[in-house]
């Protein structure tokens, strides 16, 4: 679910286990998850909202770097930087299994076959993360604010509906960039009007 006031920048989330419970989180932005409460309010916040009953009373809070790759692979010498120390957690959704599997293999790679590690992670996975940040800051406007988000939806809900969701899925296809780059002056000025 997305909404800026249980998650803002972010998405929350009920995951089945399989036992008849459930996974429940919030993924709040950094920048704004300290601002005037904390992240426990928001998890509180979608908890009460759903009803949802807590079997634990504890909260499991930690950070997901969301802001794409760093300009640096290797920290020097032979130590080089793979999956969230890097960076690859997709930007749009926070995913971050998969590619540190693939950071891990191109790093591998790379040592196996006495290659350049930045070289491989340029070509492979940059572009994906470099499209994927794009999307958030172009969405942001809306993932932080209900108004801007329900005004854009009833402008075109197509258009923007859309977006948000392929860019979610970290989706490459040109139409999603081209959606993304069209709405991209409608967000802006729905923004500066709420």
């Amino acid at each position: 679910m997305m909404d800026p006031e249980v998650a803002p920048g972010g998405f929350a989330w009920i995951f089945p286990r399989g036992d008849g419970s459930h996974n429940i989180g919030v993924g709040v932005r950094n920048n704004i998850a300290w601002r005037g409460s904390n992240p426990l309010d928001h998890h509180m916040l979608f908890v009460k909202r759903f009803g949802l009953e807590q079997i634990r009373r504890s909260v499991l809070m930690k950070t997901l770097p969301v802001g794409g790759l760093l300009n640096r692979y290797s920290v020097g010498g032979e130590a080089h930087l793979i999956g969230d120390a890097v960076g690859s957690v997709i930007p749009t959704n926070g995913a971050g299994i998969n590619p540190a599997m693939i950071t891990a293999h191109l790093l591998g790679e790379s040592m196996i076959r006495s290659s350049d590690y930045s070289v491989s992670m340029n070509r492979l996975l940059k572009p994906l993360m470099d499209r994927t940040a794009l999307f958030r800051r172009i969405g942001d406007p809306l993932l932080m604010n209900r108004r801007a988000m329900e005004k854009a939806l009833r402008i075109s809900r197509a258009l923007i509906a859309g977006s948000i969701y392929e860019a979610t899925l970290s989706s490459m296809r040109t139409g999603t960039l081209i959606k993304f780059l069209l709405s991209n002056p409608l967000i802006k000025l729905i923004s500066n009007l709420t």
